[in-house]
């Protein structure tokens, strides 16, 4: 069903979309279909926080994780090194944030156990993700 990968918190909201990142996170998004993996949930909506530590430390942008077989969907926000981020090239702000994308779906199948097939998952993920990433990243 539905994969959602948000623009990044707070550095969207300051510098703007980065076209590489965000097309490379609808491919993701698109090409993606969660029933491959889990038959618990409907959607999975994730957003990178990336924001300065300045910020969190006024309880701002902290990281967010909610799993609701229930609901059927799961929402997770998890920070990233903000600074490391700004300075990179874009294809380690490519691979930083699908580096987030997995953390995301790993907190998924620590909360579902068994119901969630991440090791696929992350396969087709960074499969269709290295097609984005010029460098030769370990994931």
């Amino acid at each position: 069903m539905n994969l959602y990968i948000n623009s990044p918190s707070y550095y969207t909201q300051v510098y703007g979309v980065l076209d590489e990142v965000y097309d490379m996170c609808c491919v993701i998004s698109q090409k993606i279909d969660i029933t491959r993996y889990t038959d618990v949930l409907d959607t999975i909506g994730i957003t990178p926080i990336l924001a300065p530590n300045s910020e969190k430390e006024k309880g701002q942008w902290l990281d967010y994780q909610k799993v609701s077989m229930k609901a059927r969907m799961a929402s997770i926000s998890l920070g990233a090194d903000y600074d490391i981020f700004c300075d990179a090239d874009m294809d380690m702000k490519k691979y930083m944030i699908l580096e987030n994308i997995l953390r995301s779906l790993y907190v998924i199948k620590k909360k579902l156990k068994n119901k969630f097939d991440y090791e696929c998952m992350k396969f087709d993920i960074v499969t269709i993700a290295k097609a984005w990433i010029d460098s030769d990243f370990d994931f």
